[in-house]
């Protein structure tokens, strides 16, 4: 009878490891079909766009600090998360020229960073009346200052006016409400608008509500570090951690094109096989998971807004879809299928909100030219032209 017992327990093993294991190997073939076919593309619209700078990060960081020895390469301030320090960033070095790594638009930016180390012309904060207070992560940071959304926007309207950008690198949902809390309060904004990028600020926030910081502004109202009286401070921060790391500039990931990243990425899928990560994504939802995390950041924008509200300024809200989902045949990302409830929860708050997968991206017949090389990555600068039209046209 236990041996009976044994062969079914078997059998049942066996069943289920060739169920997983041929779902497993589906998911990575078909994945690995389409890196294959965004492969081609992106060869061929290298060889079109001769100007593209296709050199890798280390090599183009190389150069630009031959010629400018000075040049600080981009750390973003979740690079001093967890570091022990007397204050938690939420910029970087002020006033010193930044290699930032993205050449979304085809050349890797370098910009004179300003007085509190965001990456806008330091005069911005001296005028009297900020029209727009840009809030996000990289996905407004590709491009130079001239190139940039705030800047398009200018163009669009005409403005004498201030226009600021707080954005950085990897902002999630409560490092944004951070440095709203502490440095909206300096200047005469009139609107605010925050960037929420689908594919991550809902992973991005579980992840940052571990800081002991950050939570001090979710308990505390009133809990402010006073950060721009302290950029000095900062500064030496940065000095410190890019002293520190300055040696390690020169890896693996900063060493590989765009064409090699892609390969990369059809390894590292037979990678996850044996870790059956695919079918776990697949028959695992976990919703209840899921659910907190919409909850808990819809909660974080109810106080962005209020605290937005109570220094006379009115908040927007901004959807940015991922590539994938104009990309035939990939799937979107765990966190982009929140996407009804989070508008849904937008709506409730009474946030006027621009939705750019429904009013932007689906209306053009080919979504993929407002991405770099019609490949992954940021959106490209006629991307940054066409979406600042479009809020201009929705917020004004």
């Amino acid at each position: 009878m236990a041996r009976l017992k044994l062969e079914i327990i078997i059998k049942y093993i066996l069943v289920f490891s060739i169920i997983f294991n041929l779902i497993e190997f589906s998911v990575i073939i078909k994945e690995n079909y389409f890196l294959n076919k965004q492969k081609k593309i992106l060869e061929a619209q290298l060889e079109k766009n001769k100007k593209f700078d296709a050199r890798t990060i280390w090599d183009a960081y190389k150069d630009f600090n031959t010629k400018d020895p000075n040049i600080f390469f981009y750390l973003g301030p979740l690079e001093f998360k967890e570091d022990k320090n007397e204050i938690l960033p939420l910029s970087i070095i002020a006033k010193e020229n930044i290699f930032l790594y993205a050449n979304d638009h085809g050349y890797y930016p370098v910009y004179k960073s300003d007085r509190y180390g965001f990456k806008n012309l330091d005069i911005e904060w001296e005028k009297k009346i900020i029209d727009y207070v840009l809030v996000g992560d990289s996905f407004l940071q590709p491009g130079n200052i001239d190139k940039s959304i705030g800047h398009h926007i200018r163009s669009i309207t005409l403005t004498q006016n201030g226009i600021l950008d707080l954005s950085h690198g990897s902002f999630g949902p409560l490092y944004q409400y951070a440095v709203l809390r502490e440095y909206l309060p300096l200047i005469n904004a009139k609107k605010v608008i925050l960037f929420y990028f689908e594919s991550n600020d809902l992973t991005n926030l579980q992840n940052h509500l571990k800081n002991s910081i950050l939570q001090k502004y979710l308990k505390n109202i009133k809990f402010t570090q006073n950060l721009h009286l302290k950029q000095k401070i900062i500064n030496k921060i940065y000095e410190d951690k890019h002293l520190s790391k300055s040696n390690k500039f020169n890896n693996y990931t900063n060493n590989r094109t765009w064409l090699e990243e892609i390969e990369d990425y059809k390894k590292n899928n037979w990678l996850l096989f044996f870790k059956y990560y695919h079918t776990r994504k697949i028959l695992f939802k976990q919703k209840k998971q899921n659910k907190k995390k919409v909850e808990d950041y819809l909660y974080v924008l109810d106080l962005i807004n209020k605290f937005v509200d109570q220094n006379d300024a009115k908040l927007y809200f901004v959807y940015v879809p991922e590539i994938n989902r104009y990309i035939d045949g990939v799937p979107i990302r765990r966190a982009s299928q929140n996407y009804k409830k989070i508008l849904k929860g937008v709506k409730n708050l009474n946030i006027e909100y621009l939705d750019l997968h429904k009013e932007f991206y689906l209306k053009q017949k080919n979504p993929l030219i407002y991405f770099p090389l019609e490949s992954y990555g940021h959106v490209n600068e006629l991307g940054f032209n066409n979406i600042s039209q479009i809020l201009v046209e929705k917020f004004n």
